[in-house]
């Protein structure tokens, strides 16, 4: 990968059900050799808890999930079960990209953001750059990444969908590092990725409840802002982490998450068409 790679581009598609607010279905996008992925096969989304029974039966209905891969800490999954009875014919599998509580990542930990954004000042858009190292370069992520591709690669037919609490960085990262795999255009992963930031305002809005309107300062404000939306800067630093560690993408894929280049044409084989 060059440098700078990541360049800020315009957001991607909506979300495709009403109360799944960040859902998107990566079906249609065109790879650099244009071939273009599978639709109803692959959906990122944020946390299942609040789906309307509408939207369970379009979701099972018209994508027929057979596999939902929760991205979540084990207490988060503990608190926000993944409602199995909407799709009973479903593999509800839990790889936990985190092993604990991570400010601006995780959901349960909003009861202590009000203080912790207090505390930190101006310093969340650094924060979540060091979120991303974590995620690329500790070995407990990258294991659990090296896990997520091993279960595309074994789905049954019907869609895989993958989620964490917002669907936002670790579902993000996730989603940017398959359509990498993929050979989907970086302007086109971008797009996709930036999307997240559609869904935020409730969640900025909800944050900024937290404060009494004379500590809604500038750096209050920015300072949430950051924790709910997704930034190419965090995408660049962390891909910056994987080229001085493993000199290149595809060396990173190979050693740190176990996907060999014949994964990756297994992957492109099931998940590509012409």
């Amino acid at each position: 990968m060059e440098q700078d790679v990541f360049e800020s581009s315009s957001n991607g598609e909506a979300s495709i059900f009403a109360s799944l607010p960040n859902t998107r279905d990566l079906g249609g996008m065109r790879t650099a050799n244009g071939q273009r992925i599978v639709s109803r096969a692959l959906l990122r989304s944020g946390a299942l808890t609040l789906v309307s029974s509408h939207d369970s039966r379009r979701l099972r209905d018209d994508y027929k999930p057979k596999t939902i891969i929760d991205l979540r800490t084990e207490s988060e999954y503990a608190v926000d079960i993944d409602p199995s009875k909407a799709f009973p014919d479903t593999r509800y599998i839990n790889i936990p990209l985190l092993k604990k509580r991570t400010l601006g990542i995780t959901k349960n930990d909003n009861a202590g953001i009000a203080d912790v954004i207090r505390a930190l000042g101006s310093n969340a858009h650094d924060l979540m750059k060091e979120v991303y190292l974590k995620l690329l370069l500790d070995k407990h992520s990258q294991q659990g990444f090296a896990q997520f591709f091993e279960e595309l690669l074994d789905a049954r037919e019907g869609a895989v969908l993958w989620h964490c609490a917002f669907g936002k960085d670790r579902t993000g990262l996730a989603t940017v590092l398959l359509l990498q795999l993929l050979d989907v255009p970086e302007k086109t992963i971008v797009n996709d990725y930036l999307a997240t930031n559609r869904f935020a305002p409730p969640r900025i809005q909800a944050t900024t409840q937290e404060f009494p309107l004379q500590e809604r300062t500038k750096d209050v404000l920015e300072s949430i802002r950051v924790f709910n939306t997704v930034d190419v800067s965090f995408l660049q630093a962390g891909f910056d982490a994987i080229r001085e560690e493993y000199g290149s993408l595809e060396r990173y894929m190979r050693e740190a998450l176990d996907v060999s280049p014949d994964k990756r044409d297994a992957l492109r084989n099931k998940y590509l068409v012409d």
